[in-house]
Order: structure tokens, then C-alpha cells, then sequence
């Protein structure tokens, strides 16, 4: 009703001389903090390369009014904006909602699936809420907890053990692991390794076990948070990175992986197979450095584009 409301598209005859752009209806239930029923939304999709000559991520606008700075993220229509004076927070969404139908959920708690608890000494970013429902939906809530995701140096073998009967159930649980990555930096190398293995037509027993090991650490680190610090002054950005030499057992190819700090913050982490294979371990370690500066570069430019410090800061 919104998208007829605020005159969104016009129908008009398909004409194949312009660059077509192909779009459908996604129908999904947006659900509250505490896990009940918000509303039922429906939104459509276009899908077509956007370009954009001066900004590094396409989904977050700036803008510098009068000495102040906005700064908006946008995640299809849920939207997240921080301003230098809360006195300009308020004028911009009454500017805002005169043009679109929008509801102002207050201060920062709850974006895309992640909380946001703001306490004296930073910004909390749990997600215990998640992985009690995963737990509870996935019927594992009763399992022992361990003390780390992966057994040391254990490699998942294709023709090693029975196979499941029904793989959905096995890529379901991979699928809802990869969000859960998002303010869990210490699974993202076990969740790489689970992967791996998801568009395979036979899945085996064994790489299920190992799957369960994984929430069997969430199971014991559900108070386990990311937490931005708000003491630290530091604008440094240091990045970490190491390779897995040839760890694949079937590709052999090598295992990428990254932190990169703001002062005492981490704030970007990764895990995954390189595209072709390293023919020494010196090859992988700067085929992994390549990676980790590209991406620190990417962030350099976009903490410069929120204006957080200059260049000549780093």
C-alpha cells in the first residue's frame, strides 16, 4: 500500500530498446527484539547493476549540512541514521516522512536481526537472541556445550562416512551459521569450513557432526557479545592476517583469513578458500596480505567518506 501511496512506478508499454531491469515481490514477516510479530511486509526488487563514480558502499549516503555531518545507511527499507545534533535527527525525519510513509523506531536497538546495547562504557552488539532461537528451531538447545567451534586440525573428507539421507536440513543450519557471522568472528573460520560442502548432492554424516560442534560452542557462548568501545580515541587501523597453506584436503587450495581494528575495535573479519591454488606457503601468506590490504584500503575510504578521520591520520 505504500509503494501506490507514494506513486512509486508507472505502467507503461515494455520497450526492449532500453536496458531492461527485472524485479519480483518478496513477501517476508518482520518480527520485534523480543521475537514477536511486528508486521507482515511485502516489497518489490529490482535487480541491475548501480553504479556510483565517489562513494566506496553503495548503501550509505553523507551528507555535510552547516558544520554537521548525516550519515544514513540504507538496507532495502530499513534504514539506520546518525547526526551530530540531536536537534537535526528530528527535523530530518519530519523532512523525510513528508515525502515517504517511514516510522521512527527511536534510538538504535535492534538492526537487521542484530541487538544494539548501549551501556557507559561502549556499544554491545548481541546476538544471544538469535542463537537461542536457531538452537530452539533447529531442535539442538539441549546440547552440551564445548570450548571451541572446530577440533584442532580436523579436515572434513568427501568419501569419508555414511551419507545423509535429506541435505536441506544440513543446508539449513549452514545458512543460518553465515548470518550469525556477522557479530561472531570466532566461528567464521569453522563456518567457512562447513560451507564448503553445501551445494554438494551427497552430504555425509561426518560433516553434520561437525556442524553440531559449532552450536555446540554457541550453546556455551551464548553471553559471548562484540562490543565497540567508546573510550578509545585511536584512529589506527590495524589489520591481522594468516593463511592455511593448502588446508583444503580436496582443492588444496589455501585458507584466507583477517581482523582489522580501529584503535581497540575490531570491526572487520573474514574466512575463505583462496580461487586458485598457492604452490608454496609463502605464495598463500601474500596472496592473504594482498586480500587483507585491499579490503583495509576499502575501509579506509569508507571511514573517510563518514568523515571519522583523513587519510593522513592513518
Amino acid at each position: 500500500m505504500a509503494l501506490i501511496n507514494n506513486d512509486t512506478w508507472k505502467l507503461i508499454p515494455c520497450n526492449y530498446d532500453k536496458n531492461l531491469l527485472e524485479c519480483k515481490c518478496i513477501y517476508r514477516i518482520k518480527y520485534n527484539s523480543n521475537g514477536s510479530v511486528e508486521q507482515f511486509k511485502a516489497r518489490i526488487v529490482v535487480f541491475g547493476n548501480h553504479h556510483q563514480c565517489d562513494s566506496c558502499d553503495t548503501s550509505m549516503l553523507t551528507l555535510k549540512f552547516h558544520g554537521h555531518l548525516f550519515n544514513l545507511l540504507l538496507y532495502v527499507d530499513d534504514i539506520l541514521l546518525t547526526v551530530s545534533s540531536t536537534e537535526l535527527v528530528t527535523k530530518f525525519i519530519v523532512v523525510l516522512s513528508s515525502q515517504f510513509a517511514i516510522k521512527d523506531l527511536g534510538a538504535l536497538h535492534y538492526f537487521l536481526g542484530v541487538q544494539a546495547v548501549r551501556t557507559p562504557s561502549g556499544l554491545f552488539l548481541p546476538q544471544n537472541k538469535y542463537i537461542s532461537y536457531l538452537l530452539r528451531k533447529f531442535h539442538l538447545h539441549t546440547v552440551k556445550p564445548v570450548r571451541t567451534p572446530v577440533v584442532s586440525r580436523v579436515t572434513l573428507f568427501i568419501l569419508d562416512g555414511d551419507l545423509l539421507l535429506d541435505p536441506t536440513y544440513y543446508r539449513s543450519l549452514v545458512g543460518s551459521l553465515q548470518y550469525l557471522t556477522m557479530t561472531r568472528p570466532n566461528v567464521a573460520y569453522a563456518v567457512n569450513m562447513v560451507s564448503q560442502f553445501i551445494y554438494m548432492l551427497l552430504v555425509l554424516l561426518t560433516f553434520m557432526l561437525y556442524m553440531k560442534r559449532i552450536f555446540r560452542y554457541l550453546q556455551g557462548t551464548l553471553d559471548f557479545d562484540l562490543v565497540l568501545l567508546s573510550s578509545t580515541s585511536s584512529t589506527v587501523v590495524i589489520a591481522y592476517s594468516d593463511a592455511d597453506w593448502a588446508g583444503c584436503p580436496h582443492t588444496r587450495r589455501s585458507t584466507n583469513g583477517y581482523v582489522v581494528f580501529l584503535g581497540k575495535n575490531l570491526i572487520s573479519w573474514h574466512s575463505n578458500n583462496q580461487p586458485i591454488v598457492s604452490k608454496t606457503s609463502t605464495e598463500a601468506d601474500y596472496r592473504t596480505v594482498a586480500y587483507t590490504a585491499t579490503r583495509t584500503i576499502w575501509l579506509r575510504q569508507l571511514l573517510a567518506n563518514i568523515d571519522h578521520f583523513s587519510f593522513d591520520d592513518m
